[in-house]
């Protein structure tokens, strides 16, 4: 005898009772919602076909009104966990899924997720499979026209690289000394020439080839002359060394206008390792 798809022969939807199973959904931005599970979700790869973190195991659909289908496009490396905002006990994880445009607000919508989405202990997911939620405005942070604004970047790592995108969905921005200690490493690990709008910037020496002393000389006049260039830089020295194994050895002394300090050194292998 055969029964509706999705359903048991009693009736009920296929997975009930399931100790790992969808418990709310909520906005928290423009284009952000996060899915609360009743457990941890399996969470190691984008890409896995029962992966919590694989985009396309999310369905987002408008229950009341019309608009624009939305769809998610990514999801949050970071899993929240309790205590975080829209988990109310131990337990719980949620998932933050990316959406291609803006909810509106005020309008229902409803998250539906994969049934072969596990459990990071392997339990396959079940019913209830889906949550209802209310679409939310991004929000957005007023600032006095009379403050003065620093010098404010994208956010990203000034050695893994990569973006990073804040709990609205946007890319994240970055100030401050971390924007400062950002840029300085940049010089040293960019090669002369690399930007054609600044044909000055960064230094021209292969971490891979060996250097004479003059060379490495001539390359920490360098990188000091290229951080006093700095706005937000009062003061400098750097130092570029070769030891014996071949390895390169960057240092940089830095003072910011707020009187922050950047002390740093960094080692780059023959082969472009940063250690």
């Amino acid at each position: 005898m055969t029964y509706p798809a999705g359903f048991t022969g009693g009736g009920a939807p296929l997975g009930f009772g399931s100790s790992f199973h969808v418990v709310r959904a909520l906005a928290v931005g423009g284009q952000l919602i996060r899915v609360v599970f009743s457990e941890e979700p399996r969470h190691s790869s984008m890409s896995g076909l029962s992966d919590a973190r694989n985009a396309s195991n999310y369905a987002v659909s408008i229950l009341t009104g019309t608009g624009h289908v939305l769809h998610s496009v990514a999801t949050m490396e970071t899993l929240a966990s309790f205590p975080s905002f829209g988990l109310f006990a131990a337990g719980e994880w949620g998932v933050d899924v990316q959406l291609d445009r803006e909810m509106i607000v005020g309008m229902s919508y409803r998250v539906q997720v994969s049934t072969a989405l596990v459990s990071a202990t392997g339990v396959l997911v079940g019913w209830p499979f889906s949550a209802d939620f209310v679409g939310a405005a991004r929000p957005r942070r007023d600032r006095q026209v009379r403050r003065k604004m620093g010098l404010v970047d994208l956010a990203s790592d000034p050695f893994k690289g990569g973006i990073t995108v804040d709990s609205s969905g946007d890319w994240a921005s970055q100030e401050g000394i971390d924007g400062t200690r950002k840029r300085v490493w940049r010089i040293p690990q960019t090669m002369k020439g690399r930007f054609v709008w600044m044909p000055g910037f960064g230094l021209a020496y292969d971490i891979k080839k060996p250097a004479t002393i003059s060379i490495l000389g001539g390359l920490r006049t360098d990188l000091r002359q290229q951080l006093q260039q700095q706005p937000d830089i009062k003061g400098s020295e750097s130092s570029v060394v070769m030891d014996a194994r071949g390895f390169l050895e960057l240092g940089i002394k830095a003072k910011t206008s707020t009187g922050e300090q950047i002390d740093e050194s960094h080692q780059f292998t023959q082969g472009g390792v940063t250690t």
